[in-house]
This record gives structure tokens, C-alpha cells and sequence, in this order.
């Protein structure tokens, strides 16, 4: 992606009854001299990191969740995630990555998982090492699809799971100016990062943004899930970027205690006859430290099968229906599972059912 523009126009002028020739040779002319741009469009069929492979040793980029900086290093722990839908801000900002000397100009780009919705983040002022003082509030953002000078929009562009496959959903971010005297470099979303008066910030070669994600609802304990923040530039002449990766991970509970079972009826190595009832109802109890969720029972190996609560939804109390085999020694056991998905190793055994 390339962010010089040209405004350049060649008019040639020909006579009346050109010879084929002279047609043939001006054909070769607009082929070969009409200049041509070479970057990529976001939201058509490529995507910025196409051309701008490069990655950017010479660029810094840092970033803040929820008003803090963070060390991308390290996981960002959603501790405040009950299972409902949840919205995360994202500050971030980078420095040596547009080459503005060399009169270019800088894009922003993000990616997340997908169906994260992406909207505007909310005006602050991150706090952290990196932050504080070097946040610009120019860099805060109002509004997203529309408004007036200095907003910045997000806009859908083509995902490209082969870059980032834990987040493939793309979305540039730019500023548009309907006066045209800010921000807006005219040249496929860029932006300028001279340091002049239509470089809001008033600072080369630095720049920065914030948003929001909607994290979704019902993401399993214990999982991680990726954002890609990144700058893209130019590193001296090579078409390059400036990326980290944040992961977002969704806490486990905490509870690592197995629940615990114990059968009631029948009793160890009692004896079942002809005057049993068949099917015949095993019942016992089952206890944890915080929520029982499950409680399952085995007949000689057989398989594990769902009980039935019978305690009125905390599984104090449970019982499962046995229709009654063949004569022979039979060991029933039970297990119980929690809410945590601990589950229960042996689980209570009875042996020599008869």
C-alpha cells in the first residue's frame, strides 16, 4: 500500500487521419508513462499488509486496556468477564513508523476475532509508563462511519486469515476531513504524521488511536482470544508495519476441588432378589465447595449415565433408575462434576451387588 498520491494528468494532442503507426506508437506511450498506484484498498481485495510487508524494527508501539497500559507480553486477564457480552477500550499508539521526511504518510489497522464488534472508544487519558503525558487527546475518538473535520472512521476491509488467523477480521481506521484540512493525507486512509498543522497531534512520526471490542457472550473459561494492533508505513524507503499482538484471556473460576459423591441404597455387598423392585432406584449423595452440576453413574464398567437431581437443583441428592440384569456380582459407581468442570476421580464403588 502506498501512500504518495498524484494528481497528474499527460494530454496529447493528434492530428486528424493518424497513421496506425502513430496510433500504435501513442498507445505504447499511455501503457508505459501514465503513472499508476500501486497501494492496496482497504475494503476491496487486499489488504494493507500485501504490500507492506516489512516489519518495522525501528518502530515502538504501545498499549493500554481499560485505561492502563499493558505489556502485550503477557495475556490481559478479562477478570471482570461474567459470560455476558462485555466491551474492552483499546488505546495504542506508535512512534517512528510513517517516515514523514520522506513525505509519507501513516495508516492504522486493527484485527480481531471474529464477529468482535468494533466501534469508537471514549475520551481518556491512559495511565502507565508509556502513557500519561505521551497520550495525545487528539488521538481520542468521537465518532465511527461519519461526522465532520478530524473524526475517524472504521471501515470493514477484507480479512486475511493468512496473516492473522486467530483474528481475521480486518478494520482500517482513518481520519476524514470534509474541509480537507486535517488529518486527512487524500491518499487511501492515510494520515498526516509531518508534524504540521494538518498533523493534529502537532508530533512527527507519531501517532495513535483508541476503539472499543465488544467482547461476546459465552466464552469458555480459560480461553484466549487475539487483537492485533498495528501502524502501517514506511521504514526508510520499504513499505513496512509496526504490530503487537494483545490476547485477551478469559479467566478460569478459580476453583480447582473436586465435588464428591456417595451412594446411599444400596449398601456395600447387599444382596438383590426376586423381591427387589425392577428397575430398581440407586440413590445417594453428592457435596461440593461451591456448585455440583452433574452426577453420573457406572454399572460394571459399562459406561458413565446422566442421574437425575433430586435435591432441588444443587444435586444433594440424587437417584438413577436400574433395571435389574442377569444374576451375578455387579460394582455400581458414581461420579460428580461442579460447575467449574472439576470432576470427581473414582467416585463411590459399591461392590458384590448381587
Amino acid at each position: 500500500m502506498k501512500f504518495s498520491h498524484t494528481n497528474k494528468t499527460r494530454h496529447t494532442s493528434t492530428a486528424e487521419g493518424i497513421t496506425l503507426p502513430g496510433l500504435f506508437l501513442l498507445l505504447i506511450f499511455t501503457l508505459f508513462f501514465i503513472p499508476t498506484q500501486s497501494f492496496a484498498n482497504p475494503g476491496k481485495t487486499t489488504t494493507c499488509l500485501d504490500c507492506h510487508t516489512t516489519n518495522d524494527t525501528t518502530a515502538s508501539i504501545y498499549v493500554a486496556v481499560d485505561g492502563a497500559e499493558h505489556n502485550t507480553a503477557s495475556n490481559y486477564v478479562l477478570s471482570s468477564y461474567t459470560g455476558a457480552a462485555q466491551d474492552v477500550e483499546i488505546d495504542y499508539y506508535f512512534k517512528n513508523a510513517t517516515n514523514s521526511a520522506n513525505g509519507e504518510s501513516i495508516s492504522l489497522w486493527i484485527n480481531v476475532p471474529s464477529g468482535w464488534a468494533v466501534a469508537p472508544g471514549t475520551v481518556n487519558n491512559p495511565t502507565g509508563t508509556n502513557f500519561g503525558a505521551n497520550w495525545s487527546s487528539a488521538w481520542d475518538v468521537a465518532t465511527s462511519n461519519g461526522g465532520g473535520a478530524g473524526e475517524t472512521y472504521y471501515t470493514v476491509a477484507t480479512g486475511d486469515p493468512t496473516y492473522y488467523p486467530n483474528s481475521p477480521d480486518s478494520y482500517s481506521i482513518y481520519w476524514h476531513d470534509h474541509s480537507g484540512s486535517a488529518w486527512d493525507a487524500g491518499n487511501n486512509k492515510g494520515a498526516y504524521d509531518d508534524g504540521t498543522t494538518n498533523d493534529q497531534d502537532g508530533v512527527a512520526d507519531t501517532m495513535g488511536t483508541d476503539f472499543k471490542v465488544t467482547v461476546p457472550a459465552g466464552l469458555g473459561a480459560g480461553t484466549t482470544h487475539e487483537i492485533v494492533v498495528m501502524g502501517i508505513g514506511h521504514e526508510g524507503t520499504a513499505r513496512s508495519h509496526v504490530s503487537t499482538t494483545l490476547t485477551i484471556e478469559i479467566p478460569s473460576s478459580g476453583d480447582s476441588t473436586p465435588p464428591s459423591s456417595t451412594i446411599t441404597d444400596p449398601t456395600d455387598a447387599a444382596t438383590l432378589n426376586s423381591a427387589s423392585a425392577d428397575p430398581y432406584t440407586i440413590t445417594g449423595t453428592a457435596s461440593d465447595n461451591d456448585t455440583v452440576s452433574l452426577v453420573e453413574v457406572n454399572i460394571n464398567g459399562g459406561g458413565w449415565q446422566a442421574a437425575t437431581d433430586t435435591g432441588g437443583g444443587d444435586w444433594s441428592t440424587w437417584s438413577f433408575s436400574w433395571t435389574l440384569p442377569a444374576d451375578g456380582s455387579y460394582t455400581i459407581q458414581s461420579r460428580a462434576t461442579d460447575a467449574s468442570s472439576n470432576q470427581e476421580g473414582g467416585g463411590a464403588a459399591l461392590d458384590g451387588i448381587g
